[in-house]
């Protein structure tokens, strides 16, 4: 359980190992977690089969629904597309008030502290690459993407004014990624998965869906193309 703010929750792994199941542990530990949370909202990202038995928990909030893929990288995901007009960088400490600026159109009901904290939560990791596109108009996006054991990677974010800024998004987040590298990503359902992402072994698996205890979130999926498995 990790306490984002006085007012938000995220519940991450909750797993009982299979051949402990039925004896009570699940119940201790939910329990547990859920009198850490207090009065909190709670959020988390419920597997399709597992939706119903979370509604009857308390989280009658529906939020996006993402769909995981993977895809092995090719070297054409890491060429070409280049968008003259948008200038994508790493994301360095000088870029954060432009980025939080951005991050009010996303998440339009978080004060500024709190998408703060998500957001270094997320993108401040060592195994953490962020990028930040802008135009001449100022700031059109963001992405990140952080390394996963045995060589895979996994995007984690991606919000963007529209397709082009996606693309180039992931085209500077994926030109390091060594080829054949497992990519994981989770595309918000109702977006299409990005041009540069369809490689040949492209596999579809299972939805998952964010849900809240007290209230969702307001996101604004306008601008949201990839999100990660978990808020922070």
């Amino acid at each position: 359980m990790f306490n984002i703010s006085s007012d938000l929750a995220y519940l991450g792994m909750f797993i009982v190992r299979k051949d402990l199941r039925r004896q009570g542990i699940g119940a201790k530990l939910w329990s547990a977690m859920m009198a850490s949370a207090g009065e909190r909202n709670v959020c988390l990202d419920g597997a399709k089969a597992m939706v119903p038995w979370y509604t009857k928990q308390g989280f009658v909030h529906h939020g996006h629904r993402v769909v995981l893929h993977t895809v092995r990288v090719t070297q054409a995901m890491k060429l070409g597309g280049a968008h003259a007009a948008i200038k994508v960088a790493s994301l360095g400490n000088g870029m954060w008030p432009m980025l939080l600026d951005y991050d009010r159109k996303v998440y339009r009901n978080l004060d500024r502290n709190c998408r703060e904290r998500i957001l270094r939560a997320c993108l401040g990791d060592a195994d953490v690459k962020a990028v930040m596109a802008t135009n001449v108009t100022g700031v059109v996006g963001y992405g990140s993407m952080h390394r996963k054991e045995n060589d895979a990677y996994g995007i984690r974010y991606v919000y963007a004014d529209d397709a082009d800024v996606v693309d180039a998004l992931l085209r500077t987040l994926l030109v390091d990624v060594p080829e054949g590298s497992l990519l994981y990503f989770w595309p918000v359902v109702g977006k299409d998965v990005p041009e540069r992402l369809r490689g040949g072994d492209l596999k579809t698996y299972e939805t998952g869906l964010r849900m809240y205890t007290k209230a969702k979130l307001d996101i604004d999926e306008n601008y949201t193309w990839l999100v990660s498995a978990h808020l922070p």
